[in-house]
C-alpha cells in the first residue's frame, strides 16, 4: 500500500506568484514535503500498532519513504508493507497448557512456540490444523524437514503463524488519503513564508 503526497496543482499556482525566487519556493516544498512525511509515518506507525497491539518497533521496517521526479512535479511515495507480522514479533509468545500459544492480545489454538528449523523459536502450527484455523501464514509459508522419523511424519509440514495488517493499514489509508495534502498544505505555506520572508 501506498499514499502519494502531490505537489503540482497547488504549487504551479504559487510558482507562478513568486517565479522571481524559484530557489526559494524549491527550497520550501522540498522541507514542506519531508516535514508531512515524517509527520505521516510517525501517526500512522503509532495508530497501526496501537490497533494491532504491538510495539512500533516491530513495524518500523515496514514503512519506507522515496522520492520521485524534481521541482514541481516531486512527489514522496509513502510505502507501508502489508505482507502478515511474524506472531513472535508482536510479543513474548507463551506456550499455553490447553495447547496454544499467547502472545499479547492474540491466541493460536493448536499453535506451539519452538525451534522447529534452524537457531530461533517460533511460533508453529502444524498445516493440517491451519486448514481449519484459519490463521496467516509468514515466509516460508510451510516446511517439511529431509530426514523425518516415521514416527513424526504425521506432525509435518508446519506453518509459521502471522498476523494480518492488510486490515487496519486499508483503514489507515483511507483515512489519510485526504489529510496527508491538507497537511502539506499546512505545512508548505508556513515554509513559503519563512523562505520567502525570514531566509
Amino acid at each position: 500500500m501506498n499514499l502519494e503526497i502531490r505537489t503540482a496543482n497547488h504549487l504551479q499556482h504559487i510558482i507562478d506568484q513568486v517565479e522571481s525566487q524559484p530557489k526559494q519556493v524549491n527550497k520550501a516544498m522540498r522541507r514542506a514535503m519531508r516535514k508531512t512525511a515524517r509527520w505521516l509515518k510517525t501517526r500512522m506507525a503509532r495508530e497501526l500498532a496501537s490497533q494491532m497491539g504491538v510495539a512500533q518497533k516491530a513495524l518500523k521496517s515496514r514503512f519506507i519513504l522515496s522520492t520521485i521526479g524534481k521541482g514541481k512535479n516531486q512527489k514522496f511515495v509513502f510505502w507501508l508493507g502489508t505482507y502478515p507480522l511474524a506472531a513472535e514479533e508482536a510479543g513474548k509468545p507463551r506456550n499455553l497448557k490447553k495447547k496454544g500459544v499467547a502472545v499479547k492480545k492474540y491466541r493460536f489454538a493448536g499453535a506451539f512456540y519452538k525451534n522447529v528449523y534452524g537457531s530461533k523459536k517460533h511460533v508453529w502450527i502444524r498445516t493440517a490444523r491451519n486448514r481449519t484455523a484459519g490463521y496467516s501464514g509468514v515466509s516460508p509459508m510451510s516446511q517439511t524437514p529431509g530426514n523425518v522419523p516415521s514416527h513424526l511424519k504425521g506432525r509435518f509440514p508446519v506453518e509459521r503463524i502471522g498476523i494480518d495488517i492488510d486490515p487496519i493499514a486499508a483503514e489507515l489509508f483511507r483515512r489519510y488519503k485526504s489529510r496527508v495534502n491538507v497537511n502539506f498544505n499546512r505545512i508548505l505555506e508556513q515554509e513559503l513564508n519563512y523562505a520567502l520572508n525570514i531566509e
